[in-house]
């Protein structure tokens, strides 16, 4: 008589019918794929890691080829550090995007490194004067087309404790709750707490233009 022979186990799926690993992989290097489209420089290899909490993406410039950090750094909205390393550095950007983590990164020279520094503060310094200087009549500018922020009540508090903490006007996130896959405050003309994550376009725009423009509108922001 044939021995019967246990099915194999198939892995759980999620509601697409894919195994939950498997598809985060794809969401991460569907990421990849997009933050690399635009990209103006290359990345030397891009790759998706495996953790202990997901995948995060990995994006390596190689070294002395700082310009796709900060590429990298512009698209996800946050600020490129350095590091030192040995005889050098790393210059890294590093976000959460779409709740998955993003790192780019290049390995600097000294020499290279005080050549970047050098460049970066001789653009400053002649950075054209007609773009801050040059004063907007009002009447013109998006801050007076920009229509007031109207917060949406009742205020969420379910991720706030007793302090009392800067909390958007629309869905309470802080600081020290940001939303899910991470927001930033929104500068404004009324002052009010306003994170990125629920701003319009408009108001984004505006806030860009106060935050470029404040020394020209007397300090609004």
């Amino acid at each position: 008589m044939d021995q019967a022979t246990a099915p194999t186990p198939r892995p759980p799926t999620d509601d697409s019918g894919q195994a939950p690993e498997r598809a985060a992989y794809k969401q991460a290097s569907a990421l990849a794929d997009r933050i690399v489209h635009q990209l103006r420089t290359l990345p030397r290899s891009v790759t998706v890691v495996g953790e202990l909490s997901g995948f995060s993406v990995r994006l390596n410039f190689g070294t002395n080829e700082p310009a796709g950090v900060l590429e990298v750094a512009e698209i996800a909205d946050v600020e490129a550090r350095r590091s030192p390393n040995g005889s050098g550095y790393w210059f890294e950007a590093r976000a959460v995007m779409e709740g998955i983590p993003v790192c780019a990164e290049v390995l600097l020279s000294e020499e290279a490194a005080r050549a970047f520094e050098d460049q970066c503060s001789t653009a400053t310094a002649h950075a054209s004067p007609g773009a801050v200087s040059a004063p907007v009549p009002l009447g013109d500018s998006p801050l007076a087309q920009a229509a007031a922020i109207t917060p949406v009540q009742p205020v969420a508090t379910e991720r706030l404790d007793d302090e009392d903490e800067a909390r958007c006007v629309r869905c309470g996130c802080t600081a020290n709750a940001p939303c899910v896959g991470g927001c930033h405050w929104v500068p404004n003309q009324q002052m009010v707490d306003l994170c990125s994550a629920c701003a319009t376009i408009e108001e984004l725009q505006t806030g860009s233009y106060i935050a470029a423009d404040t020394d020209v509108l007397g300090g609004v922001r």
